[in-house]
């Protein structure tokens, strides 16, 4: 038995196949007859595996990109509602044959706009009207299957059939939205750019005709990129943008001249004196405070090049030069032409305020930065943000670096520069090669052996000589034995017949007179082991 679901009076009996063209009181143009002969090539889809939702979904996503009218989607997700999965496979068909009244009261729209927007979705291949003679929409489903025997109505096999098509659709536009994304970002990059190179050049009094025209095109360009819908046509209007911008920081960039600290000539060289102590002074001269060290042990001589010197200049150990930080994030480069021999940390932090106007950075974020990470570190966090790439960043340049800012404000601890470094420098130079440039710092900084002294004319400092005696250990000096003495008290091996010279004797007697002094009991004997009296032994 038959479940009728039409209206009274309406035939009973299998699909009317004479009648799947439009005919009669609706008027039919070409493409509505192509897409009815293409919906008349629907197969169905293999028992059991049917779902609906699925082409309903890509529909979803490719609507907005395919111009429809406006309830179009709500109209076809109450359609497709209507039907049953066994109506999309092979041997049946998705037809949905609601009532016109009742169409009316779901849109919320007359009888005339509703067959307006039936007519229009007929037209771009939503789906195809089924009419029977008399133009009635009715069905009828078999109580035991519950197939469709009968219907006229709504024709949704398009949306099957087009299923490749609409997802491919839908690929394109989340392509195209992506391109659109990006080129407002460097729109917005380049403006900002614009603006804080105009703004630098009004603060040094270099207002041009050339600088005003540049500004004028520049707003032109933004507003005619602000209304472009096709990232083909904005490509072009972000192109042109960026040279204005490029125009504009070069402009700048001839402001700034290298500074010449040593002039030209041999009569105008600075005039400096050096006071520093070589290596060898410091082996051979002796302050109070190291009165109570051996004179063998030399003091140790601090090396401010090593990495202590840089550890106060950031809160971490970050083993990085103003030369390597350019190695590693080459946007740095541009901005230290001028003043290529200058590799030092105030330069590095002058570059990166100028990379910071480039990416767009707010230039009170980077002075908050400045502020309260210190200027050197920031300039290093700026550096590793340039090195990033346009799809790394969720929120722009900006973000991100204002991110890195709050956690620092957070914990310096957690923000870790020193591990981004040596991830930078591995991929730079490669495992090996990062391995060979610390190797190679390490020896740099490992305190040399003193080199041996070259002699001149004879002379030895005195520096080098204690060290020299220091190097072998030094050995007891055994005690001298006394030599015998016979009984006239003449040491034994002395010639009788011997005798001093008479000045001997003279000189004798002129040094005891001078250290003999009998009133604080010295004895008439003298140091040297002869009578007072001058008597030979």
């Amino acid at each position: 038995m038959a479940i009728e679901d039409c209206a009274h009076g309406a035939p009973q009996g299998g699909f009317a196949h004479a009648s799947i063209r439009a005919s009669g009181c609706r008027r039919v143009t070409l493409d509505m007859r192509a897409w009815c002969d293409r919906a008349d090539g629907f197969k169905g889809l293999q028992r059991g595996t049917a779902k609906p939702l699925t082409f309903l979904y890509a529909f979803k996503e490719a609507e907005p990109y395919l111009g429809l009218p406006t309830h179009t989607y709500k109209l076809i997700d109450w359609l497709v509602r209507f039907t049953k999965p066994q109506d999309w496979e092979e041997g049946s068909r998705p037809i949905a044959w609601p009532e016109a009244r009742r169409q009316e009261e779901f849109l919320g729209l007359s009888p005339r706009r509703v067959q307006a927007l039936n007519r229009a979705l007929a037209e771009a291949g939503i789906f195809v009207m089924r009419d029977d003679p008399q133009g009635r929409r009715y069905g009828h489903r078999d109580a035991k299957t519950g197939r469709i025997t009968r219907a006229f109505g709504f024709d949704l096999s398009l949306l099957m059939e087009r299923y490749d098509e609409f997802k491919k659709i839908a690929a394109e536009a989340q392509i195209e939205r992506d391109r659109m994304k990006k080129l407002r970002q460097q729109k917005t990059l380049a403006r900002k750019a614009i603006a804080q190179a105009a703004e630098e050049l009004g603060a040094q009094g270099q207002e041009t005709e050339q600088l005003q025209r540049l500004l004028q095109e520049a707003a032109e360009l933004v507003k005619a990129g602000s209304q472009c819908q096709r990232s083909d046509e904005l490509g072009l209007a972000v192109k042109a943008l960026e040279r204005r911008r490029d125009e504009i920081q070069r402009m700048l960039k001839e402001l700034i001249k290298p500074v010449e600290t040593t002039p030209m000539g041999a009569e105008n060289d600075t005039h400096s004196t050096t006071t520093t102590l070589i290596d060898n002074d410091s082996n051979h001269t002796v302050n109070r405070s190291q009165q109570g060290r051996s004179r063998v042990e030399a003091p140790p001589v601090p090396n401010d090049d090593g990495p202590s010197k840089l550890q106060r200049l950031f809160p971490e150990s970050l083993q990085v030069t103003p030369a390597i930080l350019i190695e590693l994030a080459p946007r740095l480069a541009p901005y230290m032409l001028a003043r290529s021999n200058d590799m030092s940390w105030p330069a590095i932090v002058e570059a990166a305020l100028f990379l910071s106007g480039e990416m767009g950075i707010n230039p009170t974020l980077w002075a908050r930065a400045c502020d309260v990470m210190g200027r050197e570190y920031a300039a290093v966090a700026m550096a590793i943000v340039s090195t990033r790439p346009e799809g790394h960043f969720t929120s722009g340049p900006g973000g991100y670096f204002a991110g890195m800012l709050r956690k620092f404000e957070k914990n310096p601890q957690d923000l870790c520069l020193g591990r981004t470094l040596w991830k930078l420098k591995d991929e730079a130079w490669g495992k090996e090669g990062h391995k060979e440039r610390r190797q190679v710092a390490q020896a740099r900084r490992r305190p040399a052996s003193p080199e041996p002294m070259k002699l001149v004319g004879g002379f030895v400092p005195v520096g080098t000589v204690l060290q020299r005696q220091a190097a072998r250990p030094m050995l007891p000096a055994p005690r001298a034995k006394s030599a015998p003495v016979d009984s006239a008290g003449r040491i034994s091996g002395e010639s009788e017949g011997w005798k001093p010279l008479p000045e001997l004797l003279e000189a004798e007697e002129r040094v005891k007179a001078m250290f003999s002094n009998p009133q604080n009991g010295t004895s008439g004997v003298t140091d040297t082991g002869m009578p007072s009296n001058g008597e030979k032994r």
